[in-house]
């Protein structure tokens, strides 16, 4: 029992031994007021065959807008119709909540240490090198796409620091 207490002790070393934390982008980003999300990805530059994260915040908030619509006016129908723009008292309005989203931030940031080999795009880390993933052609246009292998992954987070937002994107490798 001991033995294998060990064992899985050394394991698991070595696994979070492999695994490494990379910050791309620390910035701070304008106050917003509604929902704020980040969106990143890997974009691979196959002609200078480096790598970079493509970072995108964007907020989402709900607006009033004034809706005049619907109603008909006096015509073919019987009675004297809906009320409408040919009604005496106008059309019918009211106020509808209508959502709106905002670009914040749009950034493209070198990722330090990616490169393409060949079509395998490997991260070389202190930890060793990681295969994230290669460069394809898609299926049905054929265009360039590059293919995670899941050893790779950009994080984004907005955290409230100091009455401002922090934006902290990092680079992880399993």
């Amino acid at each position: 029992m001991k033995k294998v207490i060990i064992a899985s002790l050394v394991l698991a070393s070595t696994a979070f031994a492999q695994a490494s934390d990379v910050t791309v982008l620390s910035t701070t980003v304008p106050a917003t007021r509604g929902l704020t999300t980040v969106d990143t990805k890997f974009y691979i530059d196959t002609e200078m065959k480096e790598a970079y994260a493509k970072i995108n915040v964007d907020e989402q908030v709900t607006v009033y807008v004034r809706d005049c619509s619907g109603g008909y006016g006096p015509g073919p129908r019987p009675g004297p119709g809906y009320p409408g723009p040919g009604y005496p008292g106008g059309a019918y309005c009211r106020t509808v909540p209508q959502t709106q989203y905002r670009n914040v931030l749009t950034d493209k940031v070198k990722i330090e240490g990616m490169t393409m080999n060949g079509d395998d795009v490997i991260y070389q880390g202190a930890e060793g090198d990681v295969v994230c993933g290669t460069m394809g052609r898609s299926r049905v246009f054929r265009v360039p796409t590059f293919y995670l292998s899941g050893k790779c992954d950009l994080v984004g987070t907005i955290v409230r620091e100091n009455r401002m937002n922090k934006l902290t994107v990092k680079f992880t490798t399993k």
